[in-house]
């Protein structure tokens, strides 16, 4: 879905598919920023890599809250690699 645009709904069901098919997922975030704060809305980045099976993949990741509620996620690539083991 790389570069796909979706609501709630089609996010869950997404989620739910791939539930479980990667066990040896990690997730490791790292470099959290608030960018930007006003009354209740705030813009957050941060880096995220996903390792597994060898493989490492990177990502910036910007959010929109209002109220800590999630308005807004994008994901840009950083690339990927191999983790040694």
């Amino acid at each position: 879905m790389e570069g796909a645009r979706m609501d709630l709904a089609r996010l869950g069901e997404l989620l739910r598919s791939v539930g479980g098919k990667m066990p040896d997922l990690v997730i490791d975030i790292s470099e959290v920023t608030v960018l930007a704060e006003s009354g209740g809305l705030k813009l957050i980045r941060w880096e995220e890599r996903h390792r597994g099976a060898g493989d490492a993949t990177a990502r910036i990741a910007t959010a929109a809250l209002r109220d800590d509620k999630w308005l807004s996620v994008h994901e840009t690539w950083a690339g990927s690699g191999t983790v040694a083991p």
